[in-house]
């Protein structure tokens, strides 16, 4: 008898990830959906992690706490300054980091040594690695996280700098606890934002084998919704399904929305830059195709079923015969969640509450009788 099976992917998009909080409220509690795979990048490697080892009062408990304390629930930082719900450098913490010793030495050292003036001011900037220190985040990794208390399929991406591969991390890729946390922290972290994670111990199939991966970050920066990850497992998969449900859920919309009253210093020019419109345009690359494949591979279904195409006809890929997933597509409208770092109460709760009326509408359309 054929199965079915609800497999969850879960965007990038930083605060943003209330919105997907939202959208499981509803498919989670209301319609009690249950996945079998999990795979996020960014904050959904946070959240997927969370709902995998069905800890998902966890993670409501973790939104909840960022609502009542602020990004500090998440991260702390010594060069930018939090105002109402934008975010700006603390320029004279940052002029004590390049400069930190007395002024009147540095005043003396201009007259007469200009050279080793600058190249002191040179190496204290290369010594700084992030904008924000995400411990506050790591600390709650290792408290939560536990690769014996996953209950699903669970997989998350990130991005090595030094060679810019992407890699695809389970909890029995890593020997401890506190490595699986490391990745799924590296995951989360945002370049330039947040510090890559030095080092990431990967096993992957090969047990005798660590690959060692440098300088970890965010998977988004290269698939900000792992479809492609999630699609090759089921490929792995031995178990005769024929019904695969894969649930969305993107904090980004398709469009960009056009923000003309930001102002556009050092943290707002790499955010716009990175996030909003570099990492916008991977999703909707990746998940477009994947929208587009997948409609090709029902049109082949249905003209089996109504006979123009034979029964034993397939659609194939690099030599591989594509599958039909049912898909449900949670995401918002163009500007109904906010920016990136903006983590004030009021937004986060708009975005809850937006992801739960897009769920809602998602599982409606999809599920007309349900």
């Amino acid at each position: 008898m054929a199965k079915q099976k609800n497999i969850l992917v879960l965007s990038g998009g930083g605060f943003k990830g209330a919105f997907q909080w939202g959208a499981l409220e509803y498919l989670m509690e209301q319609r009690n959906v249950r996945f079998d795979r999990i795979a996020g990048v960014s904050v959904g490697a946070l959240n997927g992690a969370l709902v995998a080892m069905d800890k998902f009062h966890e993670l409501k408990a973790l939104w909840q706490q960022v609502q009542r304390e602020g990004y500090q629930a998440i991260y702390t930082s010594d060069i930018l300054v939090m105002q109402g719900e934008t975010i700006r450098p603390d320029f004279a913490a940052i002029i004590k980091k390049l400069l930190p010793r007395s002024l009147l030495r540095y005043g003396f050292q201009y007259l007469f040594d200009r050279p080793a003036l600058l190249r002191e001011v040179m190496a204290n900037f290369n010594q700084i690695r992030s904008l924000a220190d995400n411990r506050p985040l790591y600390m709650k990794l290792l408290q939560v996280v536990r690769r014996g208390d996953f209950k699903v399929p669970y997989q998350c991406g990130v991005v090595s700098l030094t060679n810019g591969n992407y890699y695809t991390c389970r909890p029995q890729d890593f020997t401890t606890d506190e490595e699986l946390a490391k990745a799924i922290l590296a995951s989360t972290a945002m370049p330039i934002v947040w510090e890559p994670v030095k080092e990431l111990n990967l096993l992957g199939d090969n047990f005798n084998e660590a690959t060692v991966l440098r300088e970890v970050v965010d998977g988004g920066i290269r698939t900000v919704s792992p479809l492609g990850d999630v699609v090759q497992a089921i490929k792995d998969e031995a178990d005769d399904v024929d019904d695969y449900i894969i649930y969305i859920l993107n904090c980004n919309s398709w469009d960009l929305p056009d923000d003309p009253a930001r102002k556009y210093h050092l943290t707002n020019i790499a955010l716009r830059a990175l996030d909003d419109i570099a990492i916008n345009e991977i999703f909707n690359d990746d998940l477009k195709r994947y929208l587009e494949i997948n409609e090709l591979v029902m049109q082949v279904r249905d003209a089996q079923r109504s006979r123009v195409l034979p029964p034993d006809f397939r659609l194939k890929l690099g030599g591989k015969p594509l599958k039909y997933f049912r898909t449900v597509l949670v995401q918002p409208e163009p500007g109904e969640v906010g920016h990136t770092l903006d983590s004030s109460a009021a937004m986060l709760e708009r975005r809850r509450q937006a992801g739960y009326q897009k769920a809602r509408t998602a599982y409606e359309a999809a599920f007309p009788r349900a």
